[in-house]
């Protein structure tokens, strides 16, 4: 708090927009290194060494080890390149898809004891359901569709822990425990 009173008007908008981008680049650049080595060591241990050569050395699989990372890289480096490329929104509708789906659900389960797993299931569902729509009919633009699809699966899940709560007695003694455990 000290710091953003401090420190932020020093510094101004554009400033912070650069820390912040920053922050951002910086979360991309560690999962892309750590995907990078992981497509590398999946080519070269369990295509190479298996199917490939079979008794390569040590010294062998860290040199092919190392070609798959060039030839990797390059070839992300085409895709980047090219205008047209989708991935990026690819991965944003998917991980919409994901919070849509599963982010009301996780937050329910852990802070209502009236959730069962039918409200569960329906919010899951329709989650699902408004992201698809929102974004088939042209309204990504405006909002990014995870945002009504989380909103509409909590309000699904709510209403239905409204009208039907969870009446499992074991269900319900085990929620308390734990919440009284937590304080």
């Amino acid at each position: 708090m000290v710091f953003a009173i401090t420190v932020v008007p020093l510094l101004g908008l554009k400033s912070i927009g650069g820390i912040m981008l920053a922050a951002i680049l910086s979360a991309v650049m560690s999962t892309i290194d750590s995907q990078l080595l992981v497509s590398s060591s999946a080519l070269t241990e369990d295509f190479y060494q298996k199917v490939i050569k079979k008794d390569a050395s040590e010294k062998e699989v860290v040199l092919i080890g190392r070609i798959c990372v060039i030839i990797i890289s390059a070839i992300a480096l085409v895709l980047a390149m090219d205008e047209n490329s989708s991935i990026l929104g690819i991965v944003a509708y998917a991980w919409g898809g994901l919070g849509a789906a599963f982010g009301p659900v996780v937050f329910f389960a852990l802070f209502s004891k009236n959730t069962t797993w039918f409200s569960a299931l329906a919010g899951m569902v329709v989650g699902t359901v408004v992201l698809v729509l929102w974004e088939r009919l042209g309204y990504s633009g405006v909002l990014y569709e995870i945002v009504p699809g989380f909103a509409a699966n909590c309000l699904v899940i709510w209403t239905v822990n409204t009208f039907a709560p969870q009446k499992d007695p074991q269900v319900i003694k085990t929620f308390e425990e734990v919440k009284t455990s937590l304080k």
